[in-house]
């Protein structure tokens, strides 16, 4: 995940309006969810830092930094051999104890300030799903300094979890040598998009190691906070590890290495693209949509994408098939304003890729709205549709079950969901009974089910 302070250094404001112009500067290893990365103006320099034992006479390096030395060596060797290449240079690598690795990191721990998609029903923890959440501090185990090219991992001593983290990490120093990690994304959407490929990648190259794993190995290196999310697309911070691992997997499975590779020059620009990988190989750009006027002061401006749209969707226990209806998404832009009263607004347009698509999306987002009780939906062109929200959502009786209705049941007025192309070449373990999710309404799609990572409402 992206760090609170510097998921600040991301954007700049500018006449209400934000845009993601910069990045962050260390790439996080997360407790059993791999968050998403950062980029720095320093992305692609080469630099030749030397391991420790390297750089001073052997007779002073001790027993235990040998050891780390070489099972670092040992490791950049794995990541190399499944990444293709070989490091261009060694990787310095610190290992901290916890105390001192936590504070290492609050310096970075400072809040955004309110959500201004809370009228939407994704604000903070604890009050719905979220689709730009950050993972405690607690729950990171390590991180790439890109700035400075080096390693830091919370540890004392070699353990299988800590070469957990170090294979993934280290994927992350293989990708600033070769392929560069200067993405420059323009909305939220575009950089959970970039931040998919860049965890998908290292995430990828971390389950080959585990698969490596005697089974006693394998448990020592698990974490009390895994939660197995094969086949679930989650919202929140996980999003780039699982759902990018699957977008990786198939550039591979298209193109070998050399096409996992491109991607790092011309990365998705969307979470549609990551979502449904067919529409980045097939070059499908999201559409650019105009941004819709404010009834006040603008005080903020982005893309909420088809992550954003399910997440919304995902909301009214009486919206079926939110993943069919999701993928009709074609592009948005909302605004956000405080109303005279105090409360916050906001207002989206977004476009469809065809109008049956339009339709259904429509559909949807009005049985939504009718449970949020303070939203509404308009009707723009064959293509098009514009949602408003004021307040939270007062949602009318006690919040519906996790579990989606049966397909049986449907909304009147709501057309049937558009059928959806396998995403997954081999089908997927469920989620373990920990987790909290809605497994896949009927046989209206092959996507997988959707988890929540915070509590869902």
């Amino acid at each position: 995940m992206i760090t609170d302070g510097a998921a600040r250094r991301l954007r700049a404001s500018s006449a209400g309006a934000r845009r993601v112009v910069g990045a962050a500067t260390a790439l996080l290893f997360l407790s059993g969810i791999v968050g998403v990365g950062s980029h720095s103006e320093t992305a692609g320099r080469r630099h030749q830092l030397p391991r420790l034992a390297a750089s001073i006479p052997l007779a002073l390096v001790s027993p235990e930094q040998a050891a780390v030395d070489s099972e670092v060596s040992r490791l950049e060797t794995f990541v190399a051999g499944v990444r293709g290449k070989p490091f261009v240079h060694e990787v310095p690598v610190e290992l901290l104890a916890p105390d001192q690795f936590v504070a290492r990191l609050h310096d970075d721990s400072s809040g955004d300030g309110p959500d201004p998609l809370a009228p939407l029903g994704l604000s903070g923890a604890g009050k719905g799903p979220t689709i730009r959440g950050h993972a405690p501090l607690d729950q990171v185990e390590g991180f790439y300094d890109v700035l400075w090219h080096r390693l830091v991992v919370k540890g004392v001593e070699i353990t299988p979890a800590v070469r957990r983290v170090l294979v993934h990490e280290l994927t992350h120093a293989w990708q600033d040598q070769h392929v560069g990690l200067g993405l420059r994304p323009e909305s939220s959407d575009q950089a959970m998009a970039e931040l998919s490929l860049v965890e998908g990648d290292a995430a990828r190259v971390e389950r080959r190691w585990v698969a490596t794993l005697s089974a006693e190995d394998r448990a020592q290196a698990s974490s009390p906070n895994d939660t197995n999310l094969d086949g679930v697309i989650p919202f929140g911070p996980a999003f780039p590890y699982v759902v990018g691992q699957v977008f990786v997997s198939r550039l591979v499975l298209a193109g070998g290495l050399s096409r996992l590779d491109g991607a790092f020059a011309s990365p998705p620009m969307s979470t549609a693209q990551v979502l449904e990988p067919e529409r980045y190989l097939r070059g499908d750009k999201p559409v650019t949509v105009a941004r819709p006027d404010p009834d006040g002061s603008a005080t903020d401006e982005d893309v909420l994408g088809e992550l954003g749209v399910l997440a919304v969707l995902h909301q009214a226990p009486d919206v079926l098939d939110a993943y069919g209806m999701a993928s009709a998404w074609a592009g948005d832009r909302y605004v956000t304003w405080t109303r005279h009263d105090g409360l916050p607004c906001i207002r989206d347009r977004i476009v469809a890729t065809a109008p049956d698509q339009a339709s259904v999306l429509r559909n949807g987002l009005a049985t939504w709205a009718a449970w949020h009780g303070a939203a509404s939906v308009v009707q723009e062109g064959p293509l098009g549709m514009v949602v408003t929200s004021c307040g939270s959502a007062h949602p009318p009786g006690p919040p519906g079950p996790a579990a989606s209705p049966s397909a049986t049941v449907r909304p009147a007025g709501v057309a049937p969901p558009v059928q959806l192309s396998p995403q997954y070449p081999t089908p997927m373990p469920r989620p373990s009974s920990a987790s909290t999710y809605l497994p896949p309404p009927s046989t209206t799609t092959t996507r997988p089910p959707l988890i929540c990572l915070q509590r869902c409402p």
